[in-house]
């Protein structure tokens, strides 16, 4: 995703990287990165909040599209990007 961040923005377009939850501190300082939750959410409740999050940070940032990554982005942020109205 950093890659692709990156060469979106050498072409002129305003790239977020959006993660489902901390991992490491490698993006702790890159203003770019939007972390939805501090650690993974193990439970319903902790789900709830975390895809709450997820859903508001999508809205908030209005993106024109949203390229998710591996099976989670998938099955969780592509129907999540798609109800916050991203087409």
């Amino acid at each position: 995703s950093r890659l692709l961040a990156r060469s979106l923005v050498e072409r002129g377009y305003d790239a977020k990287q959006l993660f489902f939850f901390r991992r490491t501190e490698a993006f702790d300082a890159d203003p770019t990165a939007i972390i939805c939750a501090a650690r993974r959410p193990s439970g319903p409740w902790p789900f709830l909040r975390f895809w709450t999050a997820l859903f508001r940070a999508i809205r908030r940032l209005e993106p024109d599209v949203v390229l998710c990554f591996q099976h989670y982005g998938n099955l969780v942020a592509a129907p999540t990007a798609r109800l916050a109205g991203v087409r």
